[in-house]
């Protein structure tokens, strides 16, 4: 959601209208995610997307009419629907999208407020839920839930039953955005979970590649390498953090937990065992190790005389990366991240 947020600021600030349309359901073969969220001006610029390009002028036409109106509106797409031909939906799928006009007038409906507090909470990578009434007089009216260690602020929302809660938890825990019945009608649930964080070790050549493709896949990016050569702005111009730090300091720095991924690959065991020893300790949610099948073996084995049981370090992936017969270091990168996006969404 960053970018469709800092794009909705932006142009309030430029004084233009703005509207926001965000999948709320979805059956079949629709490419994009419940979720999947997309900014429109008033000059029909756009940033993010509904779609794979089926109906997103369809629904640019239908954000000027809100801004004009200040009204919400629900839309429905379906290679049923007599528009199906016409805005391209060919996919087989169907999709509900809801479209919000960033209001000025407050009074509980999607305004400037609630961009600027979704803006903070991103700013501070902290995790929130936004719901959105979908039914009633109060259609359009959105709130935000603020998420503190895993649990709800159960102040926040008076349109939120304390007995769902835990299902809400539920939600956050798997980035399952949805629509959800309460006692005020449907409420579509928006699940805002900062971008997960992906810490490199190492700044060798793939690395760069691999921060490159990381950030257009969403990571949080942080690069820990105390050699000043391979550490350097010039480098990584994306990387979010960066830190010329030994792997232990700058992991406890960082506070390294079982959230975050963990990639290995300064080709120094000086550098990737001490960060191995702590991303195990940290019980990090994923680990992979560049390296051969031999450098593996030998490691593994040194790991082993630290104290680590076998079996907690074989869950290290090692050599990480799918195998594509990848030879150049973006390919490298590219078979890397493959494997951290099937692992991230139960696929190996």
């Amino acid at each position: 959601m960053d970018e469709v947020i800092a794009a909705l600021k932006e142009w309030l600030d430029e004084g233009k209208q703005t509207a926001i349309a965000i999948v709320v359901n979805k059956k079949g073969s629709a490419m994009r995610p419940v979720g999947a969220k997309m900014a429109i001006s008033q000059d029909s610029s756009i940033v993010g997307s509904i779609s794979g390009g089926c109906v997103e002028n369809a629904v640019i036409v239908e954000a000027l009419a809100c801004m004009r109106s200040g009204q919400p509106k629900l839309l429905h797409y379906g290679v049923s629907d007599d528009t199906a031909w016409s805005v391209g939906l060919m996919c087989g799928g169907e999709i509900d999208v809801m479209l919000l006009p960033i209001n000025s007038n407050g009074e509980g409906s999607f305004d400037r407020i609630v961009v600027d507090k979704i803006a903070h909470l991103q700013s501070q990578r902290m995790p929130f839920m936004m719901l959105v009434l979908l039914s009633g007089k109060r259609f359009g009216h959105s709130c935000i839930l603020e998420n503190r260690d895993g649990k709800i602020d159960g102040n926040a929302a008076a349109w939120v039953e304390r007995s769902q809660f835990s299902r809400l938890e539920e939600m956050m825990r798997t980035e399952a955005s949805q629509i959800i019945e309460t006692t005020a009608g449907q409420v579509y649930v928006d699940v805002g979970k900062p971008a997960p964080r992906l810490v490199v070790i190492g700044g060798a050549h793939v690395s760069i590649a691999f921060v490159k493709m990381a950030k257009l896949l969403g990571y949080y990016t942080i690069l820990i390498d105390p050699r000043k050569t391979f550490a350097t702005d010039e480098r990584f111009p994306e990387i979010d953090e960066m830190l010329g730090e030994w792997p232990v300091e700058g992991m406890e720095k960082i506070k390294l937990n079982n959230a975050d991924y963990v990639l290995l690959a300064s080709h120094d065991d000086k550098l990737d065992l001490p960060a191995a020893s702590a991303a195990l300790k940290a019980d990090a949610t994923y680990i992979g190790m560049l390296a051969s099948r031999t450098t593996k073996a030998r490691r593994f084995k040194l790991l082993a005389e630290e104290g680590f049981p076998m079996e907690q370090i074989e869950k290290i992936h090692a050599p990480v990366g799918l195998d594509i017969g990848a030879r150049t270091p973006e390919e490298i990168a590219l078979a890397m991240l493959a494997e951290i996006t099937a692992y991230r969404y139960g696929k190996v």
